[in-house]
């Protein structure tokens, strides 16, 4: 019997997840050369990479790797992903990554940007939220319709901001 397209999506997303928490779990038990393992498996053509490459990251980061660290997050912010992407907390693991290095300078400068890039969001977004407190998915697909749909051209909120909530299962169900 022939599988659908769908059900073969879902069997590589399943697949593709279990790598992901499989590296977790190493992560989670200090054996970091095994999370690297796992997380070096993510096929790159998986929704679940970018996160994965951040994760790696941090993998990376507790084995002291610095190099690799840096090189995995030069990828993930890379403007292949701006799109899709949104993992603000790249930025603090490369600022962490600069203080080990006693790149204090490039420090300074990573975590100016990110309050520079980042406040302006955070700013805007408890203003929406304001007044749909606990109104769950009607909310975000009011907020994705007036932000991107309606063309409002006046946010500092990507459209990755979006993708990543939505593809978030238990949010997406609200």
């Amino acid at each position: 019997e022939m599988k659908s397209g769908w059900q073969v999506d879902q069997a590589e997303r399943i697949k593709d997840l279990s790598l992901l928490n499989v590296a977790r779990i190493y992560y989670g038990l200090s054996r970091f050369e095994n999370a690297d393992n796992y997380y070096a498996m993510m096929p790159r053509e998986s929704e679940l990479w970018a996160e994965s490459l951040f994760e790696r990251g941090w993998t990376n980061f507790m084995l002291n790797d610095l190099n690799q660290t840096l090189g995995l997050l030069l990828t993930v912010q890379s403007p292949y992903f701006n799109e899709d992407e949104f993992l603000p907390e790249v930025t603090l693991l490369r600022a962490l990554t600069f203080f080990n290095l006693c790149e204090y300078d490039e420090v300074a400068y990573i975590l100016n940007n990110f309050k520079a890039t980042y406040e302006p969001m955070l700013t805007e977004l408890e203003v929406f939220l304001e007044p749909y407190r606990g109104d769950g998915r009607k909310l975000a697909d009011q907020a994705y319709r007036e932000y991107f749909l309606a063309g409002k051209s006046d946010t500092a909120l990507p459209q990755a901001l979006f993708a990543r909530t939505l593809r978030n299962s238990g949010l997406a169900a609200l």
